[in-house]
């Protein structure tokens, strides 16, 4: 069975995941070069969030960071946090 990086066994859940961001990265993502606005990469970010959170909350780290990926979000340096807490701005800040 594959290894993650902290040394646990990957799930099935995780390796089926990692497939499809892998083919997506072979087949489609050559298609849109240079157009997405985070560093990393959306496909590199949802790789990063599923080996190191696995495949629930990874899947949960890249939903949200897809749907921010949008002329109204400015972008920029995003990795992924070790912690789960998403970064999430708080608009009732004073």
């Amino acid at each position: 069975m594959l290894r993650g990086t902290r040394g646990a066994e990957r799930t099935m859940a995780q390796s089926v995941l990692l497939a499809f961001i892998w083919l997506y990265q072979r087949l489609l993502s050559p298609l849109f070069a240079g157009s997405c606005r985070f560093e990393p990469s959306c496909s590199q970010y949802a790789r990063q969030a599923v080996i190191l959170h696995g495949a629930f909350k990874g899947g949960l780290l890249t939903l949200w960071r897809l749907l921010r990926c949008q002329p109204l979000c400015r972008g920029g340096h995003d990795p992924v946090p070790v912690g789960f807490t998403p970064n999430i701005p708080d608009t009732h800040a004073s």
